[in-house]
């Protein structure tokens, strides 16, 4: 016998076996690829379902799972995918089934984004029907395509779903922008009055009027808020009497509710450096630009730096329209300033160099723009609440309060200026008192910063937020109970089946909270000896523990849509401009993070939750008949290598047989290894039972190998 390939050629007692584990192992050809002798399919020894080895060999990996990470994670477009013939053909030799064509790679992943829907709204109902309840944060972006898109998310206690990046069309005032939202939610079977605690949004006009249309409750963007305020301070906005004048007009007499129109006829404000900021601003970009531009003043300066602070550094270029970014800048730059000012005077360009009083003005703009950092990285959390950004905002205006700086007083009063204008009093309020009502006491004193609304403001808005929220279940239960009452007539007879059902309808609607079967003021009642409770015992009661669950949901910020623009920039750029708005909203869909588990994505974690959840049982049952076959071959394959090698030294066997058989025991070896690691795999997925019956299998297996090979 001789291989055609590698002309290898096999002795007279060598068998087909050898030749046909030589083609598979050595040259990568299945025995079905041909169609004559015994390498035909149809053989009796053919196998009819899928070996060990080839679930080990393909990792589980399902097509879409595959396209899903070139696409979204990798963001590679179809056409380079239905372009290149190295992919497709890597795609052959794993065996995926995916189409070769543009459009047909591009239906896969769009099915595969209308799953991904399916799941969000299976997730929602289900928290939906355990009574919690959900809030909003809504934003615009308009991409490098001059194409604006509504960003929607629905944020949960600890969870957010990205349910649309929607295109608007044309001209779009408030009252459509709503409409397009009730449509979004109705189709994740959501109602904007009962289900919804909470709209997020920046401070622009529009978005003003969206909150107050909308009839929930509105909270202004921190963040937004934060970063005008520092604006106000270091910056010295032209045309401020036109923007005052423009600011201050009446928002409910105002019918240009008109985003475009609102553009139009804002005026034109331009950010520059307040005159004594800009001055050693100006100093520093030069100092840094100069070590930039020229290798030999770096190389000089980054002696200096060996030799003071026994590594390199680099100053940092800030961004014009970033304040976070001058403040890395001139952090870098009070770090580096010794270093710095050597190196200039190495270079005979000291004079160009800093005065005392101007770096005292930078380390006093840093001292006091290091906590605003710091803060809003707080406040951007995906974890963060109200209660929590009501600690944040303490935090930031005491430490302000405490600086002595002129930067730092005007910076605190105008942070304090733009949160109050921002914040929403009596929500804020309400879920500090339900988050611990012992410091809400104690911070309704003179030391609170913000200002905190009464016990009788909390139990007012508790009472609206029921009334909104809860308040459907009761006058539901009251119009049952008016039918009942009405069915009770005595001129009417009800039959014994009437009956049952009557007091079978009225145990289903009988299970309500006690704040579900009061009305009216009974209400108000009820919430005071609540609270009144809580404060002494320290525990929420079942009432107040509804409310505090549909509060925690509202964020503080409207972050989660900046992070999905900045997922859709990543596939609308000036080369991908001709992508479908579906297209684009699926894609982002895919690539927002997992809700609880922000390391993965949702492509690759919703392919392989459809991919081996449903092949657990298959995967674990073809291995364990695999291994009880193969652990039987093992001891007459044992068997008959004794043999052979007893015969090796008669027959006088060449080199070649006796690779084969080192080839044949490193074969078994190497499944047996593969399917130690899978199986370890394998028992960190399953649970319960699965488990256990696994870990079962496995032990017999190997009872039964180690007793082959001893």
């Amino acid at each position: 016998l001789k291989c055609r390939h590698c002309k290898r050629e096999f002795t007279k007692h060598s068998s087909t076996t050898s030749l046909r584990y030589h083609v598979t192992r050595v040259h990568s050809l299945r025995h079905d690829d041909y169609e004559a002798g015994s390498f035909n399919q149809t053989s009796k020894n053919a196998k009819s379902g899928p070996s060990i080895l080839t679930l080990l060999k393909a990792e589980h990996v399902s097509p879409k799972l595959c396209l899903a990470k070139l696409v979204v994670l990798d963001r590679i477009p179809f056409r380079v995918l239905a372009q290149s013939t190295e992919i497709q053909k890597g795609w052959i030799a794993r065996g995926l089934k995916i189409p070769a064509t543009e459009k047909g790679m591009k239906e896969m992943v769009m099915s595969f984004g209308e799953e991904i829907r399916s799941e969000i709204k299976k997730e929602l109902k289900l928290e939906k029907g355990i009574g919690r309840k959900f809030s909003l944060s809504l934003d615009e972006w308009t991409s490098c395509g001059n194409k604006r898109y509504l960003c929607l998310n629905v944020h949960t206690v600890n969870k957010v779903y990205g349910v649309g990046m929607i295109r608007i069309n044309g001209s779009v005032k408030a009252a459509g922008i709503i409409q397009i939202i009730l449509e979004k939610l109705e189709q994740f079977e959501l109602d904007m009055k009962t289900d919804i605690v909470a709209l997020v949004t920046d401070s622009a006009f529009v978005m003003r009027k969206i909150g107050r249309l909308l009839g929930i409750e509105h909270q202004l963007c921190y963040n937004n808020g934060i970063h005008l305020a520092v604006v106000d301070v270091i910056y010295c906005v032209s045309n401020c009497a036109s923007v005052e004048s423009f600011n201050s007009s009446d928002d409910e007499n105002c019918e240009d509710d008109d985003f475009d129109e609102y553009l139009e006829n804002a005026p034109d404000i331009k950010n520059e450096f307040d005159a004594e900021v800009g001055n050693v601003v100006k100093k520093v970009r030069k100092i840094v630009a100069s070590f930039r531009r020229s290798p030999v003043k770096n190389d000089c300066l980054q002696k200096m730096c060996e030799d003071m602070l026994g590594k390199n550094l680099a100053l940092i270029m800030d961004s014009r329209v970033r304040w976070n970014s001058m403040l890395t800048n001139m952090r870098r730059f009070l770090e580096m300033k010794d270093c710095v000012k050597s190196a200039l005077k190495s270079l005979s360009d000291v004079d160009n160099f800093l005065y005392e009083t101007e770096l005292t003005l930078i380390s006093d703009i840093v001292n006091a723009l290091e906590p605003v950092a710091v803060c809003v990285n707080a406040l951007g959390r995906k974890d963060c609440s109200l209660a929590t950004a009501e600690t944040v905002l303490e935090f930031l205006l005491r430490n302000l309060k405490e600086q002595r700086s002129d930067i730092a007083k005007k910076l605190f009063n105008a942070m304090k200026n733009r949160i109050e204008e921002r914040r929403n009093a009596s929500l804020c309020g309400l879920l500090c008192y339900l988050d611990n009502p012992s410091s809400y006491v104690s911070s309704s004193s003179s030391n609170c910063i913000l200002t905190r609304p009464n016990k009788r403001d909390i139990k007012a808005t508790a009472k609206d937020l029921f009334d909104r929220m809860f308040k459907i279940q009761v006058e539901e239960t009251k119009d049952i109970d008016d039918s009942d009452s009405e069915k009770s007539d005595p001129d009417i007879s009800k039959s014994i089946a009437d009956q049952l059902d009557t007091l079978i309808r009225r145990r289903k609607y009988s299970k309500c909270d006690l704040m579900d079967s009061c009305h009216g003021k009974d209400i108000m009642k009820i919430i005071k000896n609540e609270m009144a409770v809580f404060e002494a015992v320290g525990q929420r009661p079942k009432t107040l523990q509804k409310l505090y669950d549909a509060l925690i949901t509202a964020p503080p910020t409207s972050c989660e849509t900046g992070r999905s623009f900045s997922a859709a920039g990543l596939f609308v750029t000036k080369l991908r401009l001709s992508l479908k708005d579906e297209t684009i909203d699926t894609l982002c869909l895919l690539l927002k993070p997992i809700p609880g588990r922000e390391n993965e994505r949702i492509a690759v974690f919703f392919l392989c939750l459809t991919s081996l959840e449903a092949s657990y049982l298959r995967i674990v049952n073809t291995m364990a008949s695999a291994a009880k076959a193969r652990s039987k071959k093992l001891a007459i394959n044992k068997g008959l290598l004794n043999r052979l090698l007893a015969e090796l030294e008669e027959l006088c066997v060449g080199s070649a047989d006796i690779y084969e058989i080192e080839e044949q025991v490193s074969m078994t070896e190497e499944m047996y290894r593969a399917s130690h690691v899978l199986k370890a795999e394998l028992e960190m997925d399953l649970k319960g039972e699965e488990r256990q019956s696994a870990i079962d299998d496995w032990a017999r297996c190997h009872q039964r190998y180690r007793y082959g090979r001893s």
